[in-house]
């Protein structure tokens, strides 16, 4: 950046991005607000990994884009403070509750200290913006496309 180059690495351009602009998101994938899979049978998913599980099936081919069923991320992701940059990290771990507590918090802490240490360069960053040796516009990246911004 220094240079006047920004990289392309995700999470570190969404994460800054968001926190320089206040941004707040929802679940960065898109998963069952902005995008959706359609599987094999025609049904429309949150997400292609909840393919098979018919609590998240969103609507089918016959469906138009504003009935397609909403989902929302829940449980602890609710009340935590990083929520309007982590967006709840992913919908399926979010409601399958497939690992034990102590693993769900290992992964937060490690979200945590990712957007901790982000926050951390913001005041750099924004000073080669305010320098204009980079622009804010060299952080947008593409959204709801495959891109992990949060792992």
């Amino acid at each position: 950046m220094h240079k006047g180059k920004v990289l392309m690495i995700y999470p570190f351009v969404g994460i800054a991005l968001d926190i320089i602009t206040g941004k707040e998101t929802k679940l960065r994938c898109g998963a069952g607000h902005s995008g959706y899979a359609i599987i094999t049978n025609g049904k429309i998913v949150a997400c292609p990994i909840m393919n098979n599980i018919k609590e998240f099936e969103a609507g089918s081919l016959e469906s138009s884009p504003e009935e397609l069923k909403k989902f929302d991320i829940s449980r602890k992701c609710l009340l935590c403070s990083y929520l309007k940059f982590c967006g709840g990290r992913c919908l399926y771990w979010n409601k399958a509750d497939l690992w034990p507590l102590e693993g769900d918090e290992l992964i937060c802490q490690t979200i945590k200290h990712l957007i901790d240490e982000i926050k951390n360069k913001i005041p750099e960053i924004q000073s080669l913006i305010d320098k204009k040796a980079i622009s804010i516009k060299d952080l947008e990246y593409e959204k709801y496309f495959g891109p992990e911004i949060i792992p």
